[in-house]
């Protein structure tokens, strides 16, 4: 049986937030847990091209998240990194703007990051 990986990331990614309530922070920590093992789940799998699909489609914390995924990985940098790009530009969220620019940052600056 093959895992579907998009629909876990969509579906992990659904209950990410800016945090601004206990109960936001349970469920983003709780989100941010499934998606740390589904990125080593993720890691020795040979086709990856879902994450494509991801850094297109979805909404922007989705985008964020699938970037920094895929500098993690190593693949598709160039898309990930105007992805990233993009949304560390935005007005209309400030919190994701800085988490995009953080993590263009932090993997600028180590030349990886690990998950």
């Amino acid at each position: 049986m093959m895992t579907d990986f998009k629909a876990l990331y969509l579906l992990y990614c659904a209950n990410l937030s800016d945090c601004t309530t206990k109960e936001d922070v349970k469920r983003h920590n709780a989100a941010m847990n499934q998606l740390g093992k589904l990125f080593h789940q993720i890691e020795g799998e040979p086709d990856k091209s879902f994450l494509l699909e991801l850094l297109t489609a979805g909404n922007d914390r989705t985008k964020v998240l699938v970037a920094a995924h895929c500098l993690g990985f190593g693949v598709y940098i160039p898309k990930a990194k105007k992805v990233l790009s993009t949304l560390a530009k935005s007005k209309a969220e400030p919190i994701l703007a800085f988490e995009a620019q953080t993590t263009l940052d932090v993997w600028k600056k180590q030349g990886y990051l690990s998950f």
